[in-house]
């Protein structure tokens, strides 16, 4: 078998066209070894035993008086769950879940016994499927039901829409 001519000048070609882009780099000043350095840092614990002053001044978060649970409504395509278990809550308040609702659009309402005091809505992440949602209300103290809910489109015809209804107190 006889070697081909054009061999040698394929590889002296490639060889070249390499020591050219090794020298090219060189001269530019990058580093092509493929090291990486991480960022020096460095955390040094204080040994004063006193706490290290802070920026801004920190609030004390109110602790609810008893802790969140889930609500669900029998469906279960609307949760409530940042409304203590014990219904108290302080004013302004957030009211967080997940919905499953038509075009992701969450009703709320706030009844004082039969009448509306406050109606809002919000837009959970996604629609058709489990989605988070929050809104806030404000309100006066006294006893409420927070109503959260699915607007019925279909007038009736798509069957019960979830509704979700929570006891609460505004301290």
């Amino acid at each position: 078998m006889t070697a081909s001519p054009l061999r040698p000048r394929r590889t002296t070609a490639l060889a070249a066209g390499a020591l050219a882009l090794g020298l090219a780099l060189t001269a530019c000043g990058d580093d092509t070894t493929g090291t990486v350095t991480e960022p020096e840092t460095s955390a040094t614990p204080t040994d004063s035993g006193e706490p290290e002053p802070s920026e801004s001044p920190t609030e004390e978060p109110t602790a609810p008086s008893a802790s969140p649970t889930t609500y669900a409504d029998a469906s279960g395509r609307i949760t409530v769950t940042s409304i203590p278990s014990d219904g108290a809550v302080t004013s302004p308040f957030e009211v967080s879940g997940e919905a499953e609702v038509f075009e992701a659009n969450v009703r709320w309402e706030l009844r004082a016994g039969t009448d509306v005091v406050d109606e809002g809505f919000t837009t959970a992440e996604s629609a058709y499927e489990m989605a988070p949602y929050a809104f806030t209300v404000e309100a006066e103290p006294g006893d409420y039901t927070l109503v959260v809910f699915e607007e019925d489109v279909s007038d009736g015809e798509g069957g019960a829409s979830p509704r979700l209804e929570i006891p609460i107190t505004v301290g």
